[in-house]
């Protein structure tokens, strides 16, 4: 299992070998046979502090993100309570496409869809409507990535959300970019949006 603190016990007392399988095979401890009951208790109980110490900080860390999250959609629907509707409809087509195109169990492009209009929480003085306009939602994009880019673990989600009112067309984009093709996934969703909303017509929509 992924969280599973490793021992080794040989007979083998060649210390290239004890190197090698701790700095290879992620051993936790390399014990020597014979090995007395003392030195294997106290092995077995580090081992199982090292156990509660990764499960604890993994747990500390998902649940400080999801934390983080909630605080950040909170904080969006509350400036402004006309985006909770459309937030939901862009994650829903966000959702929706990524199922056509196999990237369903992308876990950054639910959460970018989820604070992709986050920007419009310090922009003032925008009507509903103007917020769907190009110009205001690539604002929005950029100050959204701004605040995304300090939280731990949404290094990327912040670049998704950045580079998804990028002009650039697909096709000219780096292949080896990790977030061309999600960005380009919720570029289309929030477009969606935009046309659902009379802010703008299909033909209008390029890249």
């Amino acid at each position: 299992a992924k969280d599973s603190v490793l021992m080794m016990l040989t007979g083998n007392v060649d210390q290239t070998t004890a190197a090698q399988a701790i700095n290879r095979g992620h051993v936790f401890r390399f014990l020597n046979k014979p090995c007395s009951p003392e030195t294997m208790d106290a092995a077995i109980a580090a081992g199982m502090r090292q156990y509660e110490l990764v499960t604890a900080e993994r747990v500390l860390l998902r649940e400080t993100l999801a934390g983080s999250i909630r605080l950040l959609t909170d904080a969006m629907t509350l400036s402004r309570p006309s985006l909770a509707v459309a937030t939901a409809s862009v994650r829903v087509s966000t959702q929706r496409i990524a199922n056509k195109i196999g990237l369903s169990s992308d876990w950054r492009l639910p959460i970018a869809a989820s604070l992709s209009l986050l920007g419009f929480a310090v922009m003032r003085d925008l009507s509903d409507q103007a917020m769907f306009e190009d110009a205001n939602l690539s604002e929005c994009a950029k100050a959204g990535a701004k605040l995304l880019h300090h939280i731990p673990r949404l290094a990327q989600v912040s670049e998704i959300v950045a580079q998804s009112r990028d002009d650039t067309p697909f096709h000219a984009l780096s292949a080896s970019s990790a977030v061309a093709l999600p960005a380009r996934v919720l570029q289309v969703a929030i477009d969606i949006e935009r046309v659902r909303r009379g802010a703008c017509r299909p033909a209008d929509i390029t890249g």
